[in-house]
């Protein structure tokens, strides 16, 4: 194990595994004392259960965050659609596309028009990000707050 790495998805793929396993150095001492400077909900991301001390600890130090922008395409086409304002909401926006804009192209195309285009990869933050997206759209939790897996659980949707 390296002393020092950096990744943009340790966090998903590694770090709560080795934390688990006890492979990760504790760094409570460090980032609690500062813990005001980062944004709300921003440490919580790297307090990870650890299995040989029993308890949670923070095992990362977060650089970055990052936001998937699945909605980003209906504020560029909301100007092409003659100015009509793109939803706050995931049901309204997948309304605006299904509803308003689906019928629109078929209209004006006479062609039927289906899919959602999403990233895929071995090794791609994207693909992952992206089907959290739309966990988070939709308020599914796979695990508590005690590290319990719930995806067995029909009430992990709470939407």
């Amino acid at each position: 194990m390296p002393d020092v790495a950096y990744s943009d998805s340790y966090d998903v793929q590694a770090a709560g595994k080795w934390a688990f396993e006890g492979k990760l150095e504790d760094l409570s001492d460090i980032l609690v004392p500062m813990k005001s400077a980062f944004a709300p909900n921003t440490l919580e991301t790297a307090l990870l259960y650890n299995d040989v001390t029993k308890k949670k600890a923070y095992y990362g130090f977060p650089l970055s965050s990052r936001a998937c922008m699945c909605r980003s395409g209906a504020t560029c086409w909301s100007r092409r659609l003659q100015g009509q304002r793109h939803p706050d909401q995931m049901e309204d926006y997948w309304s605006f596309w299904c509803d308003k804009v689906q019928p629109a192209i078929r209209k004006a195309t006479g062609t039927r028009i289906y899919g959602v285009g999403q990233p895929m990869g071995v090794e791609s933050t994207d693909s992952f990000q992206s089907f959290y997206t739309f966990m988070d759209a939709y308020n599914v939790k796979l695990v508590d707050d005690d590290g319990k897996l719930l995806v067995d659980d029909p009430r992990c949707a709470t939407a």
